[in-house]
């Protein structure tokens, strides 16, 4: 709602609220006493009272019990009201304990490190997973900075992040999901993936951050690199050999792109991952080793 159109506080106050009720029980009953005569009646039995007449409480005794009667309902109602009131904020304080014992139950069984932080940047919840992901027990955690889970290279940025969210209420990762380097209880640092979001109770402000180790992604994604990268090499060698080859009818040398001549072995074996070993073929054996059999003159050699 827009603010100029918000009424003045002092008209929606209770305190404005039970005035008004006074105000109005007083007038009506003073003007009820008056139209049925009951001020005058009242007025004739004080007189017959020599104690009271004597000190003329008849003047303004009516009054006193009209005003008296105005305050007997104005705190019946404050005492119903604080009634409602006490009733409502145990309902809300159990309600609020219920739902910390869910979210505590749920965050203790996830696989994902849940922590969450006060609006000083200090541990005041933390998981089963964060003590799995971290290497911290949770007594070792609560109450410390979450620097502590940060390489110190980032405690500088990590601070003045804070510090900007407060003074501005801008944030870089709030509401997002971002990469970062974790720091384990033993000094080594990992990979870890973090979802970061605030929430308010009251006027404090506090951090609940969603933790992912992702050591075993990256190390995937790296493999998977690592295999398209050789797969796209084996492409390219075999690129290289496809198409018409320029081989000498005589020497069955092959001709490169610079024009020199290569021995079948040697170009295939700079274009591919292929080996070659030596033999003789039947043909050969019986022209260059008659009356020999391949298998024996592999034996011989």
């Amino acid at each position: 709602m827009n603010e100029k159109f918000q009424k003045p506080p002092w008209k929606t106050s209770t305190a404005f609220r039970d005035l008004v009720l006074i105000s109005a029980i007083f007038i009506l009953v003073s003007v009820l006493v008056y139209v049925f005569g009951a001020f005058e009646a009242f007025q004739e039995w004080i007189r017959e009272q020599p104690q009271w007449e004597a000190w003329h409480i008849h003047d303004y005794l009516f009054v006193l019990v009209i005003l008296a009667f105005a305050l007997g309902v104005f705190a019946l109602r404050r005492w119903i009201e604080l009634k409602r009131e006490i009733a409502g904020r145990k309902r809300a304080e159990a309600a609020l304990r219920a739902s910390e014992e869910r979210f505590r139950s749920v965050a203790q069984s996830a696989t994902d490190a849940i922590i969450v932080a006060n609006s000083q940047g200090n541990i005041i919840s933390w998981n089963t997973a964060a003590q799995t992901i971290f290497g911290y027990g949770e007594e070792e955690a609560l109450g410390k900075p979450v620097s502590l889970l940060m390489p110190e290279r980032f405690h500088d940025s990590h601070r003045r992040g804070l510090e900007r969210f407060f003074s501005t209420g801008e944030s870089h990762v709030i509401g997002k999901t971002v990469e970062f380097a974790g720091r384990k209880k033993d000094g080594s640092e990992f990979p870890l993936e973090l979802s970061l979001a605030s929430w308010k109770r009251g006027e404090e402000t506090s951090f609940t951050g969603i933790i992912r180790d992702i050591s075993e992604r990256r190390r995937v994604q790296q493999e998977r690199e690592r295999l398209i990268t050789e797969l796209q090499q084996a492409l390219a060698d075999g690129k290289q050999l496809s198409g018409l080859l320029p081989i000498c009818a005589g020497c069955k040398k092959i001709r490169d792109d610079r024009g020199y001549w290569n021995q079948v072995e040697s170009y295939i074996a700079e274009r591919t991952a292929a080996k070659f070993t030596h033999g003789l073929c039947p043909a050969c054996s019986e022209k260059y080793f008659p009356g020999l059999t391949p298998e024996e003159l592999n034996r011989e050699t």
